[in-house]
């Protein structure tokens, strides 16, 4: 695929058409993004820009780059998929049903057993331990919205468990962690797309919204107005570099990858849409969020590095 093609889902009659936008960028380093995204063009100037260039640079200002911005925005780099990702071992509670734990909680020796055997997992890194505490804090924030699930779930509710960082998802080192004693399950996680090809995500509205409270509850997906607005005010903002566009197909890939840590088998249209940004400063995560946050049709601004 094209390094400048505008994903097919995207409407381009709602932007500026080919060639009707043009910036020149003084001083500036262009960002790679790893896939030739952002492609620059050397144009023939008129006499007077290139005189007034040409006394920009005798003056110390700097480079000055000419380039055509893209109509829409870039489809998704045509790179490698992830093959890294994550585990989470979880150990038995006490008054857990399943045949391993027997309603028992692990023993120290048997935890401290877990422990060595991650670590001396050549495929296995950057193993921490997961308090009742810590888990408790992360389910309340993941389930912040849910206020009746948060007031029936206690610390004792939640499981200690293991994380680790996994090189590959393929191979027998799963099955010998689920195998050892006080284990009760071993949950793989696929290290998500777009980690180290953008910065931030912005998520677009499901066609039907399943949690409640959100800012996407009674509407569905953006319409056809809405959706290349979010697209423009991300173009409008300095600080901001190439902009991809991920259809449901390929979000549903890389959902299914991250939560399931294995290729999909079947393509799915369920997945909200989204698009992936790469910033130029570091200042620009807040412009980002002021400048889209509260369009019509976006549910959430989140980190691309928190799925790695």
């Amino acid at each position: 695929m094209s390094s400048d093609a505008v994903p097919a889902s995207f409407d381009l009659t709602m932007v500026r058409p080919p060639g009707t936008f043009w910036r020149v960028s003084v001083g500036t380093n262009m960002r790679d993004p790893g896939a030739g995204a952002v492609t620059t063009a050397r144009w023939k100037l008129p006499a007077i820009i290139v005189a007034v260039a040409a006394l920009l640079v005798g003056l110390g200002v700097g480079t000055w780059l000419l380039y055509r911005s893209p109509p829409g925005p870039l489809p998704p780099p045509d790179a490698p998929w992830p093959t890294t990702g994550s585990v989470s071992v979880f150990l038995c509670n006490k008054g857990m049903v399943q045949e391993k734990c027997g309603g028992r909680a692990i023993t120290a020796t048997q935890t401290r057993e877990v422990e060595r055997v991650l670590r001396n997992t050549p495929e296995v890194s950057e193993v921490r331990f997961i308090s009742r505490a810590e888990a408790l804090a992360k389910f309340k924030a993941t389930f912040a919205r849910n206020k009746e699930l948060i007031a029936a779930t206690s610390e004792s509710d939640m499981p200690q468990s293991f994380r680790a960082k996994v090189s590959t998802l393929t191979g027998d080192h799963v099955r010998k962690i689920e195998a050892l004693g006080g284990v009760v399950d071993v949950m793989t996680l696929g290290t998500g797309f777009w980690v180290g090809k953008a910065d931030l995500g912005i998520h677009l509205c499901p066609q039907q919204e399943n949690e409640k409270g959100t800012k996407c509850s009674g509407r569905g997906a953006p319409t056809a107005e809405e959706k290349p607005a979010v697209y423009e005010a991300l173009r409008s903002i300095d600080s901001v570099g190439p902009i991809y566009f991920e259809d449901h197909v390929h979000a549903g890939k890389d959902r299914y990858w991250r939560i399931f840590g294995k290729p999909q088998t079947k393509s799915s249209d369920a997945a909200p849409e989204s698009f992936y940004v790469v910033l130029r400063a570091p200042g620009a995560v807040e412009q980002v969020k002021r400048g889209t946050g509260n369009l019509p049709g976006v549910k959430e601004i989140t980190g691309a590095s928190q799925w790695e």
